[in-house]
């Protein structure tokens, strides 16, 4: 049987939504919490996309809510964007197992030439994975792990099956990632405007791992 690269897919949830998607959070659309497919590039998300079958078509661009500028009262000098949270998963037509899964930031140009170019330091990215279901998560400036960008994402894993082990075997709801949650941390006096793929600059992110055959 030969071996072929795995079709992985990413899902994203509204950390904003109190019923844990734990239980379908493997299917599009099988949770409250479900909110998109993500892709590469800029898409919009639609579940005319999403046929009956096990396969997926849908994309969507991984969006940051939340964003909040108090002019009044500002008593930080940073702002933090509303957590999102996001699963990887594998085709279900698979034949192959995947492990040492590297979550990785590809590019960032739209969080730091923007403040670069007003005179201010970078924003950056936030990360922290988990398999528990975290409702109106907060990350402040500091408060998990700062991802950096990278384009050759070697070393230990930083995302594990959503139990904690080293390996997805399957495609169910067993067998998906923990979720990783993400938020960007701005300057405040950061430009406004659209930035990242669908306008100026790119905020790529990247998953490293490695594969082999499934025992059959």
């Amino acid at each position: 049987m030969s071996l072929t690269t795995p079709n992985i897919y990413f899902f994203e949830f509204n950390t904003r939504e109190l019923a844990s998607p734990v239980g379908s959070r493997h299917t599009a659309n099988g949770n409250f919490a479900f909110n998109s497919v993500l892709a590469s590039g800029c898409s919009t998300y639609t579940t005319r996309n999403l046929p009956a079958t096990s396969g997926i078509a849908s994309s969507g661009t991984l969006l940051f809510p939340g964003t909040k500028i108090n002019l009044a009262d500002v008593t930080q000098d940073y702002i933090a964007t509303t957590p999102v949270a996001i699963i990887a998963r594998i085709e279900t037509t698979d034949n192959t197992s995947i492990s040492n899964l590297r979550f990785h930031l590809r590019e960032d140009t739209a969080i730091t030439i923007p403040a670069e170019s007003v005179g201010l330091p970078p924003g950056f990215v936030q990360f922290a994975s988990s398999g528990v279901w975290q409702p109106n998560c907060v990350l402040p400036s500091g408060a998990v792990t700062r991802l950096e960008k990278t384009r050759n994402p070697f070393g230990p894993a930083n995302v594990y099956r959503q139990d904690g082990g080293p390996v997805i075997v399957g495609a169910d709801d067993t067998n998906v990632s923990e979720f990783i949650y993400l938020n960007l941390i701005l300057p405040v006096g950061f430009p406004l405007g659209v930035f990242g793929i669908c306008g100026s600059g790119s905020l790529r992110f990247g998953l490293a791992f490695d594969y082999f055959l499934k025992d059959l």
